[in-house]
């Protein structure tokens, strides 16, 4: 008799959760590539500049929180969930004046789809994990619920990026092990080529195919995270057959701005 499988809906992380490194550096070098080439752009500030301004925001940030946990712990006390509200909190604007101050400079200006999807696919600076593409390929193999049982949310910039990562690296696997166990080979493929991806994507000009420079969500830190998950799981109940109330929902990810995902998982 098959086991009834512990979750039939995953909402993963990406990076460092699906992939082996943080590919937002592999969206900078992108655009670095681009600015450096197109006298359009040539005033834009590097990515390194905006990275060493956000780490110096963070170190700051940290800083500040170090005294309170390190008083708590002369009392020998724990901290509370409160103060891990309160440090993510202040994450959120480290975050957000990040993105700011790269907006306002034009930094996401210039690329293409084209561009971040190739960049995903074959770009050394962005792997899956070792394993990653059988998990999902298994996922998407056994569902059964009538839509697609795999959503990704994401801080990255670039959905295109996120989806040819994930679709090369499931078609690599597929073509490279010739995969006995997936039962539905064609029934991976296609729901790998319609992923769901949920992240602050890139806009792009509907002209001129390029980024405009601007972000199209404002998604870059945990509590943005919390939010959209909880319409995420919405989503899918309002898609789920009439009458289906089995959906059980699975959460990956790598870091703290995971930590209220995960948590309202196992609620």
């Amino acid at each position: 008799m098959p086991t009834r499988p512990f979750f039939n809906v995953l909402v993963t992380d990406f990076d460092k959760t699906l992939t082996t490194t943080d590919t937002i550096s592999a969206v900078g070098h992108v655009l670095d590539t681009i600015h450096s080439t197109d006298a359009r752009y040539h005033n834009v500030p590097p990515f390194h500049s905006f990275v060493e301004k956000y780490m110096a925001d963070t170190k700051a940030h940290d800083a500040w929180f170090e005294e309170i946990f390190r008083d708590y712990a002369k009392q020998g006390k724990t901290c509370s969930s409160h103060w891990l509200m309160k440090y993510l909190e202040g994450m959120t604007w480290v975050e957000r004046e990040s993105i700011s101050r790269a907006v306002a400079h034009g930094f996401f200006k210039g690329a293409t789809k084209q561009q971040m999807y190739k960049t995903g696919a074959r770009s050394p600076l962005v792997q899956l994990q070792p394993n990653a593409a059988l998990a999902l390929a298994s996922i998407w193999d056994r569902c059964r619920t009538g839509i697609n049982p795999i959503t990704v949310l994401s801080v990255n910039w670039s959905a295109d990026l996120i989806r040819g990562c994930i679709e090369q690296g499931v078609d690599d696997f597929l073509s490279a092990t010739g995969c006995p166990d997936i039962v539905n080979r064609h029934k991976v493929e296609s729901l790998a080529r319609q992923v769901c991806v949920i992240n602050p994507d890139m806009e792009f000009g509907p002209r001129s195919g390029l980024s405009t420079g601007k972000l199209t969500r404002t998604l870059h830190a945990g509590i943005d995270k919390l939010r959209y998950f909880d319409t995420i799981i919405e989503d899918y109940k309002a898609a789920a057959a009439p009458g289906r109330c089995d959906l059980r929902f699975a959460y990956a990810g790598d870091s703290i701005n995971d930590l209220f995902c995960l948590r309202k998982c196992f609620a």
